[in-house]
């Protein structure tokens, strides 16, 4: 049985073009960086240039 199912499976994938693979190389970015990670640094980003954008211009008089 486990045999069939194995066998079942990497034909679906083959017959998906290889999602697996694409699944693993998912699993190992997420490894280095979690989706939070990621965008809490965008976030971060984002937020550094608008107070740039916002600050009050400051005057030598």
């Amino acid at each position: 049985m486990w045999n069939a199912f194995d066998k079942a499976s990497a034909m679906l994938d083959e017959e998906a073009g290889g999602v697996v693979a694409v699944l693993d190389r998912l699993d190992d970015a997420l490894a280095k960086h979690s989706l939070f990670d990621r965008i809490s640094q965008l976030l971060e980003e984002w937020y550094a240039k608008s107070a740039d954008r916002y600050q009050e211009p400051t005057s030598s008089v």
